[in-house]
């Protein structure tokens, strides 16, 4: 193996796919609904032991919290129904239920389950996500600093912090109708992602789509120490501004 790993830039060992592969579903749980092939030209990086073999468990934490979420699209649903049934029955810990029950749809049923999800596992997993892409575009690390933003984070329990997200998105996605760039990605109903182009502060924003139902918005930070403190009370007054 040649190479260096996409996020920690140590010799690279093998090669780790970006979103995992379990998020693609396989052919047998599917076939009888779709005929596509949801794991063509998979993306994938160098990576160091940390990075990849480490946190195979993290991607299958990651696999059955974005699957099953309530809103993704049709294959998203077989997917629950069949893959992470199977991941659940043989590692029972892997979610924290806390409610469940039945929603139902004219004469259909669908059992639902609220779910505890561990954020910082999740954050973690969405950088891993973006630095792959980043080195997958620009073959070269990530250095700066990185913010993720979903709803999905979101708590009522904490409604200062989730004005806040709601506010940050909806600046990006008004952002975003004018970046220009391309929506990426081979496997369109499982993922898709788009960066926005570098702006004057060394700073992008990359977009990640999974059912085409979650969004998250990653920011790459990518100021020098310099310029963050030459520009620190411009930033402060534009919060104050654009957050109340």
């Amino acid at each position: 193996m040649q190479g260096i790993c996409y996020w920690c830039g140590k010799p690279a060992v093998s090669m780790e796919h970006v979103p995992p592969k379990c998020m693609f579903p396989e052919e047998k749980d599917i076939k009888d609904f779709y005929k596509d092939n949801y794991r063509k030209n998979l993306i994938k990086v160098p990576s160091c032991d940390l990075h990849n073999i480490e946190k195979s468990s993290l991607d299958e934490y990651l696999m059955a919290t974005l699957t099953s979420k309530v809103g993704n699209n049709s294959l998203a649903f077989i997917q629950t129904k069949t893959k992470i049934n199977r991941t659940l029955s043989r590692n029972k810990q892997l979610l924290s239920v806390k409610h469940s029950g039945v929603i139902e749809v004219g004469n259909y049923k669908f059992p639902v389950s609220m779910i505890e999800t561990d954020n910082q596992k999740l954050t973690y997993a969405f950088e891993a996500i973006a630095r792959g892409l980043y080195f997958y575009r620009n073959n070269e690390t990530y250095k700066g600093e990185i913010k993720v933003i979903s709803e999905i984070f979101n708590n009522e329990d904490y409604q200062e912090a989730m004005n806040f997200t709601n506010k940050a998105i909806n600046i990006i996605e008004n952002e975003a109708v004018n970046w220009g760039t391309k929506v990426l990605g081979e496997n369109q109903k499982v993922f898709t992602y788009q960066f926005s182009p570098v702006d004057g502060f060394n700073c992008q924003t990359l977009k990640l789509c999974f059912f085409e139902g979650i969004k998250v918005y990653v920011i790459l930070n990518g100021m020098s120490e310099r310029d963050r403190l030459k520009y620190k009370k411009s930033f402060q007054f534009i919060e104050e501004i654009l957050f109340d």
